[in-house]
């Protein structure tokens, strides 16, 4: 087993690595330390004659690999291997340079951050006898150091279905979480997220994954229970500082509550009574059809099941027995549901959701809090989170939607937005033009399905005739099969279902040009019999009520909506027919 503990300059790597040793000792196993700077030293002298801070990039690259070589060697000989690593240092302009290399993050099973308060890393400089470049450093510029290194190897490793174990080390908590990790492997997220869902039994293709506290309630239901036994929450603030939202903070959170005792039946029963619904958001995902609600917290996950059943929404409640579920574990869990095949909504109130709300498909912030600067940056860095209408809006460049919705729609680039401009119903463009523009939206909305659905296979159900180029275009893309249907008779469509019975295996993408009422989709859909299936189309009605439950994509959404008829523009609610455009003939 090898593994690696990150953290900046006098973070204080050596020293708990020096702990780590005598512990693993004592638990009778034998821990190997390569020292990382001082070995890339060597490493570099016996090369090329010179210290490793002298050498090029070309070099360096070069010693880095023969570093990574020695490590494995290494684990050949010793059971398991630490090494204390670098991320990024500040350059001359005093911006972040990166050295840690893919190889590093593809070579360790398992990586640590240490944590360190920034002003003892600021007194470790000063007080250093080695190399003191460091000296005119802030405590504010080490902050900055630690948060960037953070998020881009949690960001890293994340991608390669591993975790960044963010630590302090001042307490021997830290050095027990460190060996149960390497020895025992608890506290691995993405072995906890799969353990969750393993059980769940879903039946629909999309899932709405909603945070518990603050999200489907008022209040948080940890807070209740502590104002019941009279304490304070400045305990849990502190672990959970600087919003980290890690394994290790739940862990220590767990202790602490464990410590007082905090939940009994009379705790319980009083936070229940006590808490109330978010009841907008209640109402709303009780008026979802077809869709599965699951919830997950990071709380006591028996308290939420009295909860959701006080609030009229039984639905199943993913916890730990430690409360451990960090935002790794969050993110985990819908990486996991998309896994096997699931469209995953997920709605969260804060940063601690914030992995969870970029990975799903589609994702909800829940703004029942006051202004919070850092969401705010991170919900301007992912378009795809969206904010409730009927919520306090607090983040106005954040887009917003009346209620949740399985619809997703293009984001629109030049390109895209030339091809609307002929779509629209009084562009005055016809035939070859308009073609073309609707089979290049079908493109389009072909890359987002299969940035939702990457491993599935597809069969485009045209329904005819104004969905026909657009179905094709979404059809050329996948290069899959296509059927078709008229919508007002289904004897051929379901002949053709008959016929391919090696369709059996297929998600199918039911295809029409516009969507206004969706009685044709509902209908095609009626005729696959719970085959997965998902819908798309170039233009959908603003008053179409999506009840169908299942994915929907669209080029746009209109605020228009008219009758098709035998007529150049839209007067007197008609308008062009969209078919009789594609096709040359008003």
């Amino acid at each position: 087993m090898k593994f690696a503990i990150y953290g900046v300059s006098r973070s204080g790597k050596d020293y708990f690595i020096e702990e780590l040793k005598e512990y693993f000792l004592k638990n009778g196993k034998n821990l190997f330390h390569i020292q990382g700077s001082v070995t890339l030293n060597l490493l570099a002298v016996d090369k090329y004659g010179m210290k490793f801070k002298e050498c090029d990039e070309a070099q360096k690259l070069i010693l880095r690999e023969q570093f990574i070589s020695y490590v494995n060697e290494m684990n050949k000989i010793h059971e398991y291997v630490v090494v204390d690593g670098h991320y990024a240092f500040y350059d001359l302009e005093n911006k972040f340079n990166i050295v840690c290399t893919e190889s590093d993050l593809k070579c360790y099973e398992k990586f640590f951050y240490l944590d360190t308060d920034p002003n003892d890393v600021i007194e470790r400089m000063r007080r250093s006898a080695g190399d003191k470049k460091n000296i005119d450093m802030t405590a504010e510029q080490i902050q900055l150091w630690q948060d960037f290194e953070i998020d881009k190897m949690s960001k890293s490793l994340l991608s390669l279905n591993n975790e960044l174990h963010v630590i302090k080390s001042e307490a021997q908590i830290a050095v027990e979480y460190v060996f149960d990790c390497v020895v025992k492997d608890k506290y691995n997220s993405f072995n906890i997220a799969k353990k969750m869902v393993k059980d769940l039994k879903i039946n629909s293709t999309c899932v709405v994954l909603t945070d518990c506290d603050k999200t489907l309630s008022n209040e948080d239901s940890t807070s209740l229970a502590l104002e019941f036994v009279g304490q304070s929450g400045i305990n849990l603030k502190e672990i959970f500082k600087k919003d980290r939202y890690t394994n290790f903070q739940s862990l220590k959170s767990y202790k602490f509550l464990k410590e007082i005792k905090l939940y009994n039946s009379n705790t319980i029963d009083y936070v229940v009574d006590k808490i109330t619904a978010n009841q907008k958001i209640i109402d709303n995902l009780l008026a979802l059809k077809n869709i599965s609600i699951v919830g997950i917290t990071a709380s006591n996950g028996n308290v939420w099941t009295r909860i959701m059943k006080k609030f009229g929404l039984e639905i199943p409640i993913l916890a730990h027995e430690q409360f451990i579920v960090s935002k790794y574990i969050k993110y985990f869990v819908v990486k996991e549901l998309q896994a096997k095949g699931k469209y995953v909504i997920a709605l969260g109130d804060s940063l601690l959701d914030g992995f969870m709300l970029k990975q799903a498909n589609k994702g909800y912030i829940i703004t029942t809090k006051g202004f919070r600067e850092c969401l705010e940056t991170f919900l301007m860095e992912n378009p795809n989170i969206r904010q409730l209408e009927y919520l306090p809006l607090i983040y106005s460049q954040v887009l917003q939607e009346k209620s949740i919705s399985t619809l997703k729609s293009l984001m629109v680039s030049n390109e895209v937005e030339k091809n609307i401009s002929i779509c629209k119903s009084n562009s005055g463009r016809n035939g070859r033009e308009l073609r073309i523009a609707h089979y290049e939206l079908g493109k389009e909305i072909a890359k987002m399905i299969q940035e939702d659905f990457i491993a599935d296979k597809f069969c485009v159900i045209s329904i005819l005739r104004s969905g026909l180029l657009f179905s094709l275009g979404i059809a050329d893309y996948f290069d899959c099969p296509i059927i078709f249907c008229d919508d007002k008779d289904f004897i051929s469509f379901e002949e053709q279902l008959d016929e391919n019975r090696e369709l059996k295996d297929v998600t199918f993408i039911i295809c029409d040009a516009v969507i206004n009422s969706g009685k044709s989709i509902s209908a095609v859909g009626s005729y696959l019999n719970g085959k997965k299936h998902i819908v798309a189309t170039n233009v959908m009605s603003d008053k179409f009520n999506n009840t169908l439950g299942i994915p929907l994509y669209a080029t746009r959404v209109s605020a228009h909506s008219f009758i098709g008829s035998k007529q150049n523009i839209v007067k007197n609610g008609k308008g062009p027919d969209t078919a009789d455009r594609l096709f040359k003939l008003l």
